[in-house]
């Protein structure tokens, strides 16, 4: 175990109480040679509960933690946090973390958020009045790297807002922490992953009677249906592997109704089942095909024929609601829709109309978008801030006709390169904005009948 483990671990402790904790983290944001306020904002707003890491020249590491969102307000603002805390503890695997809490009465001043802010624990306004401030765009530059450790223009003020009043004669002092210096070695921001564990926990609405939410991928031959049903595994598993077979290319792989159930690295399954079929293509669309898998009446693995019609469906009789589809996904690739020919365009329309007939809610998974900038294929972060990526999802909402919220841009695994953060950002994403709009759909289908299980008690 490394002692960035060891240390996440302390910390994981530390805020459920001494109870063991089944939350994880994934990094956010690594500054080795340069930090950046604009960098950081990019990957760190908007992330729920964050821890932030330096790893110190004078053989210290320390940092901070709360519960709130990083923002970037151009003016300044003060966010309250009941839960925040500093830490620090010496560089050797046997040396316990000290940590130190907010302040009574100065919870309301536990962060600091600004355009101009990196991460900044503690109120101001004077320099310092910030516990720590890890730095900051100023006259003078954020970083400078010099002999291998980079120098912050932060500063370090302990027992402003936050203090270690649990034994004061030996409660810590800024000069305890790295010499009182913000001179590191390495900064690290990162992030709770309380998404994949709500994802892992999250339960069919009670009255439905059903086991799991039925998600159908629908799209043209080659969008990355089957590929993204493999990004999901390497995002629960932790590991590469292709349980859909895909490929790139115009040639289909999927002929038959597929349903995957979506499996952790400990064996647990999700309450989701992703179906995956056969794309449609110039020569071939759905027909009744696709009215009777939303129904439930199409059987698992039945076999797509190369024509529409040209063999008898042997339908599921008085099928459950456990059976049928909950939300259809359609997998777009192109969205350059010019280039598709009337065919296509006309099986998309087939496709919309009978979603629409059912009621069914209707998202888009917006693919490949690597392709329509380098800068997405280098470094997948970029997505976060293309142009091109932002004009893609609206140009996608208006052709589908959904809302540009209900467009998740995600960028696929397609071989064994380790797991990148931004990609089991964007993948989570989607599919936990999909679990909740199926609820949603539930909550207010006038078909359903909902009730609460406590009243009947």
């Amino acid at each position: 175990m490394s002692q960035s483990d060891n240390l996440l671990e302390e910390i994981c402790a530390y805020i459920s109480r001494g109870k063991h904790s089944k939350k994880r983290c994934v990094l956010l944001y690594i500054a080795t040679d340069k930090a950046d306020v604009d960098e950081f904002h990019t990957k760190c707003d908007a992330q729920g509960p964050t821890v932030t890491i330096l790893y110190g020249k004078f053989n210290s590491i320390f940092g901070g933690y709360t519960s709130k969102n990083w923002t970037s307000p151009e003016t300044p603002c003060k966010v309250k946090d009941e839960e925040a805390f500093l830490f620090t503890k010496y560089d050797n695997p046997y040396e316990k973390c000290r940590f130190i809490p907010i302040k009574k009465k100065k919870e309301d001043i536990a962060i600091t958020c600004g355009a101009k802010f990196g991460p900044t624990f503690g109120g101001g306004p004077w320099v310092r009045g910030y516990d720590l401030k890890v730095f900051k765009r100023d006259t003078k530059p954020e970083s400078v790297y010099t002999d291998q450790f980079l120098h912050l223009n932060g500063s370090l003020n302990i027992n402003n807002a936050y203090s270690d009043s649990t034994n004061q004669k030996f409660s810590i002092k800024s000069e305890d922490i790295n010499y009182g210096k913000l001179i590191v070695r390495k900064l690290e921001g990162e992030k709770y992953d309380t998404t994949k564990r709500n994802l892992i926990d999250m339960k069919p609405l009670h009255g439905l009677n059903i086991k799991q939410y039925n998600i159908l991928l629908v799209g043209p031959t080659g969008a990355g249906k089957s590929s993204f049903i493999n990004t999901l595994s390497t995002v629960f598993t932790g590991k590469f592997e292709k349980i859909a077979p895909a490929r790139d290319g115009s040639i289909y792989i999927t002929s038959k109704v597929r349903p995957y159930p979506i499996i952790t690295e400990n064996k647990e399954k999700l309450n989701l089942r992703i179906y995956d079929i056969r794309g449609f293509e110039e020569g071939r669309g759905y027909g009744k095909e696709l009215e009777l898998l939303l129904d439930g009446r199409l059987p698992q693995n039945y076999q797509f024929p190369d024509e529409v019609g040209s063999n008898v469906i042997d339908e599921v009789k008085d099928p459950s609601l456990n059976e049928k589809i909950h939300l259809v996904c359609m997998v777009e690739a192109e969205s350059c829709f010019d280039s598709y020919t009337p065919k296509i365009l006309e099986h998309i329309e087939d496709i919309k109309k009978t979603i629409s007939t059912k009621g069914l809610p209707l998202v888009v998974i917006a693919t490949k978008l690597e392709m329509r900038c380098t800068h997405i294929s280098k470094n997948v972060d970029h997505l976060f801030k293309c142009s091109k990526a932002k004009e893609a999802v609206s140009d996608i909402a208006e052709f589908y006709g959904v809302k540009k919220s209900h467009v998740f841009p995600v960028v696929n695994y397609i071989s064994e390169s380790g797991p990148v953060t931004a990609k089991n950002q964007l993948a989570l994403k989607s599919i936990y904005d999909m679990y909740k709009l199926t609820e949603e759909y539930f909550t207010h289908h006038e078909g359903t009948v909902l009730f609460d299980y406590k009243s009947c008690l």
